[in-house]
């Protein structure tokens, strides 16, 4: 979770870039809109793993911002295809003044890779403060500082 200094509807613009993913989580490589179903957006993502000798990708559907809370907004993804077993995202967002607000990402991933859960859950946590501290730089000033280090 982060304090972003802009108003909900700017953090919502950010989130919906989504040829921009490459540049807000760490390790994805590539990113692009693959088809639109009504409100819904099909992004294909790719990640390369084991010091780039694969990859792993997704297509996955993401919503239409979507009530949450009293007055905040979300914005659910889901697996369509790729070569995971699963991919589940969220990202909440909370409106705390007119001109802050709070930003939230649940992220959930299965890779078929035969790796331990110990190697996988710090890598989406550290991608997952990567990613809230980049929609926060994009929001705020148009550009981000997040490094893929």
């Amino acid at each position: 979770v982060i304090l972003i200094k802009a108003p909900m509807h700017k953090v919502i613009e950010e989130l919906q870039r989504f040829d921009n993913y490459k540049n807000i989580f760490p390790r994805i490589k590539d990113t692009r809109v693959v088809a639109r179903d009504g409100d819904s957006t099909d992004v294909y993502m790719r990640a390369p793993v084991l010091d780039g000798s694969m990859a792993i990708w997704a297509v996955t559907r993401f919503s239409p911002p979507k009530p949450w809370g009293e007055n905040g907004k979300q914005i659910h993804s889901r697996f369509v295809k790729g070569n995971l077993k699963a991919w589940r995202g969220v990202w909440k967002v909370k409106p705390i003044s007119e001109t802050e607000t709070a930003l939230r990402i649940e992220l959930y991933i299965d890779v078929k890779l035969p790796v331990p859960d110990a190697w996988i859950t710090p890598e989406l946590m550290w991608a997952s403060g990567k990613a809230v501290t980049a929609i926060r730089d994009e929001a705020e000033t148009g550009s981000s500082s997040v490094a893929d280090d």
